[in-house]
């Protein structure tokens, strides 16, 4: 257990730290890619936004001792939150790219502060919902993980799925490498969401390696 806790948050602050990275990048080069009418952008705003709850989930994570009086379900509401942002933050970059190439759309010179302004607000209602215990529950300690979480594996599969479809019908406005890179990120997101024959067992539930 004290094993698995150390490489769980190893991992996690991996991808929290490229999450940091991709916001910093896309921030700072958010007036040179009009082409692509803040597809980037909002990536790069969402990727900020996902780690601070990814670093919350870390921290609250079981073993860590952080909060105390929440059980495992804590952490379990706080990835499936983070990742219902992060998909929904995809399919929304796909959606104004699309919009872009079949409008010639672009976005205002104050559209950056006010997604940050945005994202600011769904993330501290989001932290808000699960600290009150009004966010769906998503895990029971001695009976595992609950409908709700299971549902939402293969919600969250479908809109990257839509995502990755409406990011396809507007190639030829990212660089053809790029669309590729992303492609094979959004697929790996959907792999890692689709429950598999052999994750191991915890908690006497079923749970992927790196997710909760």
């Amino acid at each position: 257990m004290n094993r698995y806790s150390l490489f769980h948050s190893l991992s996690e602050m991996f991808s929290i730290s490229v999450a940091g990275c991709v916001f910093a990048i896309t921030w700072s080069t958010r007036n040179h890619r009009s082409k692509e009418s803040g597809f980037f952008l909002l990536i790069g705003i969402a990727s900020l936004f996902v780690g601070g709850i990814d670093i919350v989930h870390t921290l609250t994570y079981k073993g860590m001792n952080v909060i105390p009086g929440y059980d495992s379900n804590l952490p379990t509401q706080l990835w499936i939150a983070a990742r219902y942002l992060q998909s929904l933050s995809f399919m929304a970059a796909s959606v104004l790219l699309f919009l872009h190439k079949s409008r010639n759309t672009d976005l205002s010179a104050r559209a950056p502060y006010r997604l940050l302004a945005a994202y600011s607000v769904i993330t501290a209602l989001l932290l808000f919902a699960i600290f009150a215990r009004v966010f769906p529950v998503c895990f029971i300690e001695g009976s595992g993980l609950t409908p709700f979480k299971r549902i939402s594996e293969y919600v969250i599969c479908a809109i990257l799925t839509g995502a990755a479809v409406l990011l396809r019908q507007s190639r030829g406005y990212l660089d053809q490498e790029m669309q590729r890179t992303l492609m094979a990120a959004i697929v790996m997101s959907i792999l890692s969401e689709l429950p598999l024959p052999f994750t191991p067992t915890y908690m006497g539930s079923s749970m992927r390696w790196g997710i909760c």
